[in-house]
């Protein structure tokens, strides 16, 4: 749930259950759970993993940014034109079946040459052999079917995360590979009937962009999309867009708390004639619309 700003800063002290800040923080972002997210720029040079320490022994986490509004917010107490936020990028390997994590040392792969890459979401080609994609990319995918114990092929051109919800919901889960005969039997659906082949996802994938604080906002602001694996930690900058640096460099960060306002508001609405049933789930929620659209929170600190 977002808000858009008041245009003044409140200028007496506020209180937020037992807590006392210090200093002027815009709050303009109140979360499902009704607690309102604080930001906080740390204006001291630390490597990614120290900026990450500092906001777990002074305030919660680094900045995790959850959409649009979020990232507009956490903008506007900027002191510095790049600055860490709580991304970092996790390279480990799983299977979508059962979230299964990988062992490297035993798994059985099938990667083509110069594979894999930095790119988050597997797939397999006719051949047999194995590459890495944007996730985002539209394909054919290959499902795994636990009542049968068989692989189908899906031809439906999806992004991955929409594969995997198709198989899911239609079979078990997008097809593991763990072994050789694995391997031949989802190879062998991806020939097209005129000797070419296709390419289609597998359940394959890294963990990928995560968050310091473990929650699975989805949202991302990248200037661009190329990624070498050797720059694994995401800055802001000035232009509100996120690049990634190296996890070693020093940067000002951005750290965040989230506290439950000791306030509260009633709101009366007063319907002329009969043009609305307030019973209406549609009506309730474009009134609360508008109540969203005209109350922000702007903390003064001591």
């Amino acid at each position: 749930m977002t808000q858009r700003h008041w245009k003044n800063f409140v200028k007496n002290t506020s209180t937020l259950g037992a807590e006392r800040f210090k200093g002027c923080v815009s709050v303009c972002h109140l979360q499902p759970n009704g607690l309102v997210r604080l930001f906080h720029p740390v204006d001291q040079e630390a490597t990614w993993t120290e900026a990450q320490q500092h906001c777990r022994e002074m305030f919660t986490d680094l900045a995790t940014i959850e959409d649009h509004t979020s990232n507009h917010d956490a903008l506007q107490v900027l002191s510095s034109s790049e600055f860490w936020i709580g991304l970092s990028f996790n390279s480990s390997w799983m299977w979508s079946y059962k979230d299964q994590e990988v062992s490297e040392e035993t798994w059985f792969t099938s990667w083509a040459e110069n594979e894999p890459s930095y790119r988050e979401c597997g797939a397999a080609l006719g051949n047999g052999q194995w590459s890495m994609k944007l996730c985002g990319t539209k394909l054919f995918f290959v499902c795994y079917s636990a009542e049968s114990d068989r692989h189908i092929l899906v031809e439906i051109a999806l992004t991955w995360s929409d594969a995997q919800a198709y198989c899911r919901s239609t079979y078990t889960d997008l097809s593991s590979i763990h072994s050789e005969q694995d391997n031949q039997q989802v190879g062998s659906l991806l020939w097209s009937g005129t000797g070419g082949m296709w390419v289609g996802w597998i359940g394959l994938h890294r963990k990928g962009w995560v968050w310091s604080d473990r929650s699975s906002a989805p949202y991302r602001q990248w200037a661009n999309q190329d990624f070498d694996g050797t720059r694994a930690c995401a800055t802001m900058t000035s232009s509100s867009d996120w690049s990634r640096s190296d996890c070693s460099n020093r940067n000002f960060f951005l750290c965040y708390t989230d506290v439950r306002p000791s306030m509260s508001r009633s709101v009366k609405i007063r319907m002329k004639g009969r043009s609305a049933d307030l019973n209406d789930p549609k009506v309730q929620d474009a009134i609360l619309q508008q109540v969203r659209d005209t109350s922000c929170l702007f903390l003064s600190m001591l």
